[in-house]
């Protein structure tokens, strides 16, 4: 059975969530509470070893679910790891099963215990524990996936808020390494401001400006989240706050801590079909999507009341770089150099002012250069051109 990415379990015979308790011994009990709620929200991660099985995650704290203990039936979100080893009493899998109970479609969920595959329950107490030997039947076994997606959706569209990405598209999407964002909603791309160099804002022109430039790195936990740096500043894409939905690049390390407002994880998915280059980025501590402000960055259920859709495109910057361009020398790979410069080799960053023939460049003062090799920095976009004395 596939369950939605993000899902909340509740419970078939009372109107109760499964919810994290107490964050420091990671109780999980079916309780009262709000839908939208992080408490109740749970992300579901495929397992590697495939066969159906899962682990879950709760999003509040983003500790995974497992035994409290060796020989316990408690199950607790503690976990920092993921564990597929069946063997061990720490494993982190689950197996979720469809089933039908008095016309409802519910799941029935099960960790290997003792050997065997065991059905997972609610208590008298609200509690989620492992049983033994249950029969399908039994009161407390039966619960109702809810897609948090679905859920968020419905909530949007009851405020008149305009949906921008439909369920069925929300299928992650790989980005390159160098990447550059331009928005479909100005045609600007996404650049640390000069100004303000935290505020990322959709104002810049050039595509191959060091300001647009930004690095998107793998999150350790390796289920698809990334980490985006702006490369002018060297700081992750983080919020600006506790209490506030821009998104600014002022984080000096990555944080995968999903409890923590600073969270530095984006889950890049697609924006539509799966071809081309527009992607949308759902910053994953809130588990919503970016949006537009003000030509600027933001996520969440921000206060504004003029968000728009962001339309993201993005670019692969090497792909828009320019190659390295090799000339060879005309004189046996030796340099002429007049006017006063010393004999050593040297190395020259000149912005533009090159002849179409590569090899002859004026450097101001008077001052004549005949290059033997010149080729085009990626990094820092200047034209790099090496000499040798001549011997």
């Amino acid at each position: 059975m596939e369950l939605p990415r993000f899902v909340l379990f509740k419970s078939l015979e009372i109107n109760t969530y499964l919810r994290c308790t107490n964050e420091r011994q990671g109780d999980l009990r079916f309780v009262e509470a709000e839908d939208l709620s992080l408490d109740v929200k749970h992300e579901v991660v495929i397992a590697k070893c495939e066969g159906g099985l899962v682990h879950i995650r709760c999003c509040k704290t983003g500790k995974y679910l497992r035994r409290h203990s060796e020989g316990s039936a408690s199950l607790v979100v503690v976990a920092d790891d993921l564990e597929e080893d069946q063997s061990k009493w720490y494993c982190t899998l689950f197996k979720p099963s469809p089933y039908t109970k008095d016309g409802v479609n519910v799941v029935l969920l099960q960790y290997f215990h003792r050997g065997e595959w065991s059905f997972l329950y609610r208590n008298n107490g609200g509690y989620f524990r492992v049983g033994e030997h249950l029969q399908v039947s039994k009161v407390g076994l039966h619960f109702i996936a809810v897609d948090w997606v679905l859920l968020m959706i419905k909530f949007l569209k009851d405020a008149d808020i305009e949906v921008i990405v439909s369920v069925e598209n929300r299928k992650m999407r790989t980005l390159p390494r160098f990447v550059v964002f331009r928005s479909t909603h100005n045609n600007k791309y996404l650049c640390c401001d000069e100004d303000e160099p935290n505020l990322l804002r959709f104002n810049g022109k050039d595509s191959m400006s060091p300001y647009s430039k930004h690095e998107v790195v793998m999150a350790k936990r390796g289920d698809g989240l990334v980490h985006i740096r702006c490369c002018c500043t060297g700081k992750f894409w983080r919020r600006l706050s506790e209490d506030d939905h821009w998104i600014v690049a002022e984080a000096d390390e990555a944080e995968e801590d999903l409890s923590k407002w600073s969270c530095t994880l984006f889950w890049p998915c697609y924006d539509g079909k799966e071809y081309g280059n527009s992607v949308q980025l759902q910053h994953s501590q809130l588990g919503e999507n970016t949006s537009l402000y003000q030509n600027c960055l933001t996520a969440g259920k921000s206060p504004h009341t003029t968000t728009e859709k962001v339309g993201l495109i993005a670019f692969d910057w090497e792909s828009l770089a320019p190659k390295s361009i090799q000339y060879p020398s005309v004189y046996e790979e030796n340099t002429y150099i007049r006017g006063g410069i010393s004999d050593d080799d040297i190395s020259t960053n000149i912005r533009g002012g090159v002849s179409d023939d590569g090899i002859n460049t004026n450097v101001g003062g008077g001052v004549s250069l005949r290059f033997s090799e010149v080729a085009y920095d990626l990094e820092t976009r200047f034209w790099m051109f090496n000499t040798k004395p001549a011997k």
